[in-house]
Formats: structure tokens, C-alpha cells, sequence
């Protein structure tokens, strides 16, 4: 895993403030569920999983900074592209989301976390493997995961872990507002996260 503090400029994060976490007018769609169980949030999707083309305008507002953190870090050896990309905004729920992988194929992904807020971001290191494990693990299921690692959400700290580690959420305290941008990439890696 790779974490780093303060990627995003002061003029980013001046955006991000202005015009999503304190718009009125940022448009958030209601989402009943986030993987296999009754998780509900609210996204803004800046690209579908499996569709060609972008959702979103936003998209070309943090794909560069996806890119300036891949070229960084020099991630991927040649072309790589965008699978999925969407801006969450999280709810005080009761617990934790289940264990999941976004993809059942190579890919990394990438988080930039908005605000700061409690809600932990639980990398395992179980690994989704064909065959063996479902792409979601239900909550009776993750006892008996071992955690990684366990990421603080802090504004303008960016993220990237290897896609297919199983990983998961831990809701915010109530009153707390947890947005983090999500992308996920593949193409062929230059380093084994």
C-alpha cells in the first residue's frame, strides 16, 4: 500500500470545499447498496464499471490528480486505464461494510479522502483468488480476516492498495461527513502493491 498525506494542492482541496462539500448544487444520488448486503450511500459516479466514455464532468477534475499519483510512483509500466471512479459520501450506519473487492481482475485502486471523519478504510491481507472466494465476504464472514492495514480518513491524503485485497469501511460517528473520491485501474503494474 502506498499513503500519502497532503497530495491534493490547496487549490484542489478549495475546490472539493467549495464546490461539492459545502455546494448546495453538487448533484448526490441516492445508492440503496454498496455491495452484498443493505449498505446504503450516497454516489456521484464519474465513470460506470464496464462502460465505455465518462458520467461525469468531474471526472477531469480528479482523474489528473489519479495520474499525477501514478506517475509519482511510477505504478504502471505503460498504459493503464480507468475501470471505475466515483465520489462517496458515507452514512452513520451501525457497524462496518462487508469485506469486498471492486473487481474480480488485476487492478489497483486508488482513494482520496475528502474530509476528515472517523470510518476507517480496513485493507485485509486475504486476497480475492478465483474459485476460492466470493467477491463479497458478509459481516459473519470477516471475524476471521486479518487487517492489513487501517487507514484514517484525513483530507487530502490519497491512498493506493492493490484491487484485489480484500478491504472494507467502518462508518463515520453520526454528525460526520466522510467523502472520499474512488478509482479504480488496471493496466500492466510496475510494482506489486
Amino acid at each position: 500500500m502506498i499513503e500519502e498525506h497532503n497530495f491534493l494542492t490547496d487549490k484542489e482541496q478549495e475546490t472539493i470545499k467549495d464546490e461539492i462539500i459545502e455546494s448546495s448544487y453538487f448533484p448526490w444520488f441516492w445508492t440503496p447498496v454498496s455491495s452484498s448486503d443493505d449498505y446504503p450511500f450516497f454516489c456521484h459516479v464519474l465513470k460506470s464499471r464496464g462502460q465505455e466514455g465518462v458520467n461525469s464532468d468531474w471526472f477531469n477534475f480528479f482523474y489528473p490528480i489519479v495520474q499525477r499519483f501514478i506517475e509519482k510512483h511510477k505504478l504502471f509500466k505503460g498504459k493503464y486505464e480507468a475501470i471505475r471512479g466515483a465520489v462517496n459520501h458515507t452514512l452513520s450506519l451501525d457497524e462496518s461494510c462487508d469485506p469486498h473487492v471492486d473487481f474480480e481482475e488485476d487492478h489497483l485502486v486508488f482513494i482520496m479522502y475528502l474530509t476528515n471523519s472517523s470510518g476507517n478504510t480496513d485493507i485485509y491481507t486475504e486476497k480475492w483468488e478465483e474459485g476460492k472466494l466470493p467477491e463479497y465476504l458478509n459481516r459473519d464472514g470477516k471475524k476471521n480476516l486479518e487487517i492489513q492495514e487501517s487507514i484514517s480518513p484525513e483530507k487530502g491524503k490519497m491512498i493506493c492498495f492493490n484491487g484485489l485485497n480484500y478491504h472494507s469501511v467502518k462508518f463515520q460517528k453520526p454528525k460526520e461527513r466522510r467523502l472520499i473520491c474512488i478509482f479504480a485501474i488496471k493496466g500492466e503494474q510496475n510494482v506489486v502493491l
